[in-house]
């Protein structure tokens, strides 16, 4: 054989090679419990958005969750508050990343505001066909997903929940959307962050996060195209390899559009709550356990951010392990 062909092959198994070694999500083995760890957390603040006390946070990292971690999960991990700022510096900080993602969140996301609403509706219903059907039913309660119904129906109600929210009055500003930081509120622009980010595992913002990205999930589209989790893949992110991030903006905001769906919820139960979904965040990251139906359980889904029963339902029941595992995290970058 000629030469020619050897070199074809070898190109093509090392392209194979480096094509497998730079996939996202591999390797995600359960962290070991026999060791310390130390997980760092970002808090990054709009002033005008409702936001805790910094009283809270030590509340929840330095006396509630370490005893739970270990409890629940088998792990020492000492949570360390290591940043706290508010979103312009925030913003200012990370903004080389986005402008090396500029393209892809130019590509991934789609900007409501700019946008034709066909497109969104494409994107919805590229989604609900490649969805299981028993988690179809059960999110969208045996509805006849037809495209005349994304179009008509589901992503006409998707962009005004969305502008509900945007529109809603902050504290010190006209509306919740800040037109000059605006890439903010959408989940795209965490995702890309998440992706990059080495200085803290955790990311808690105040702020809505509108998941208007190609890949949302079947569950945002359900519940008006908001999300309240992103936890994605990081390779260089230790000891988890992951960054999440966390809006406590639906739990805090007293807008209709979040009040209706989880009712008045007091400041002891906030902590409570916050408590445990970060928990139940860090089982994801360090376990790999996915999310799954039960109820009573750490791991049950929120449903429709109806924290207040969900807190209710798992918060004096077991781990109940096995689980599933994750195999990859799907808010990651593709």
């Amino acid at each position: 054989m000629d030469t020619n062909y050897y070199i074809k092959i070898i190109f093509l198994a090392t392209a194979l090679f480096i094509a497998c070694s730079c996939s996202t999500n591999t390797s995600l083995k359960q962290i070991p419990s026999n060791r310390s760890y130390t997980i760092d957390i970002a808090y990054v603040e709009d002033e005008a958005l409702p936001k805790l006390e910094p009283s809270v946070f030590f509340t929840i990292f330095d006396d509630r969750l370490p005893k739970l971690t270990k409890e629940i999960l088998g792990y020492n991990i000492n949570y360390n508050l290591k940043i706290g700022m508010d979103d312009n510096k925030f913003y200012y900080n990370t903004r080389s990343i986005i402008r090396k993602e500029g393209k892809r969140f130019k590509n991934e996301n789609i900007d409501i505001q700019k946008e034709d609403i066909t497109v969104l509706s494409s994107l919805i219903y590229e989604t609900l066909l490649n969805e299981d059907h028993s988690k179809l039913s059960k999110l969208f309660s045996e509805r006849t997903l037809d495209k005349r119904e994304v179009e008509n129906i589901i992503a006409p109600s998707i962009i005004q929940n969305i502008f509900t929210v945007w529109n809603s009055k902050a504290t010190t500003r006209n509306r919740v959307l800040n037109t000059d930081r605006q890439l903010m509120y959408f989940a795209e622009y965490w995702r890309i962050i998440a992706s990059r980010y080495e200085k803290a595992n955790i990311i808690i913002v105040n702020i809505p996060l509108a998941a208007t990205y190609h890949g949302m999930s079947t569950k945002a589209i359900a519940e008006g195209g908001f999300i309240d989790r992103l936890v994605v893949y990081n390779r260089k992110s230790k000891p988890t390899k992951t960054v999440s991030v966390l809006s406590i903006y639906p739990l805090l905001s007293d807008d209709k559009v979040f009040l209706s769906k989880r009712g008045e919820i007091d400041s002891n139960l906030e902590i409570d709550i916050l408590t445990y979904y970060t928990l139940q965040t860090v089982a994801m990251m360090t376990k790999r356990y996915d999310i799954h139906d039960e109820t009573y359980s750490i791991m049950a889904e929120v449903p429709n951010f109806d924290y207040k029963t969900w807190y209710s339902n798992i918060s004096n029941n077991d781990l109940r392990e096995p689980y599933n595992v994750l195999t990859h995290y799907p808010d990651s970058l593709k």
